[in-house]
């Protein structure tokens, strides 16, 4: 999903599908305190190695490319559009407990 053509609608399995509408409730609940739409912002700053400060540019890129309003799911349809380039899931905060 995260590959996926940004604004063109991407098929999903219903479990992702649910999971993703789960977290964007989540999202709501919190006032977006808990925003899973931040895979830029984590690979900008190396979150996921060992870290680094990303230049002004970059990070500028990552948080236009961060933000859950950046995501449309549809799970009646089982379908995921990201709604601009670069935008991507970070299953960290909530993919462990999913798989539990």
């Amino acid at each position: 999903m995260n590959a996926a053509e940004a604004g063109r609608p991407h098929a999903v399995a219903p479990e992702l599908s649910a999971l993703l509408a789960e977290a964007g409730r989540w999202v709501e609940e919190t006032g977006g305190a808990f925003d899973p739409a931040v895979g830029a912002l984590v690979e900008a700053w190396g979150l996921r190695g060992e870290g680094r400060v990303p230049t002004t540019a970059d990070l500028a890129a990552a948080v236009e490319a961060s933000g859950w309003d950046r995501i449309a799911v549809d799970p009646e349809a089982d379908v995921v559009v990201r709604r601009v380039p670069g935008v991507r899931i970070d299953a960290g905060g909530f993919g462990k407990g999913a798989a539990l």
